[in-house]
């Protein structure tokens, strides 16, 4: 599952879906990415999303998709940590 607050779109796999038991609705969306790659996406779901500590939730449309990324490359990467005010930070 992909939620990204600054996209247009939120993105969810076909076996998210399905382990879920989410019903689906159908559509028509055609997306493209980088190098102009189209991608067609036939169905969609709603999903509701709760807080465990508090009563926030929030309700996401997000498009059914086999795959949500591409092969991601088999290394660690370094961690460093940044102190802003009493705060730290991890990227």
């Amino acid at each position: 599952m992909l939620l990204d607050s600054g996209s247009q779109r939120n993105f969810i796999t076909e076996e998210m879906v399905q382990t879920l038991r989410l019903k689906r609705d159908k559509i028509k969306h055609v997306m493209s990415r980088i190098g102009e790659i189209e991608q067609h996406a036939s169905s969609a779901v709603g999903l509701k999303i709760k807080s465990r500590v508090s009563d926030y939730a929030v309700f996401l449309p997000m498009i059914v998709v086999s795959k949500i990324t591409g092969q991601l490359p088999p290394q660690n990467t370094k961690h460093t940590q940044h102190k802003i005010g009493r705060a730290s930070c991890r990227e």
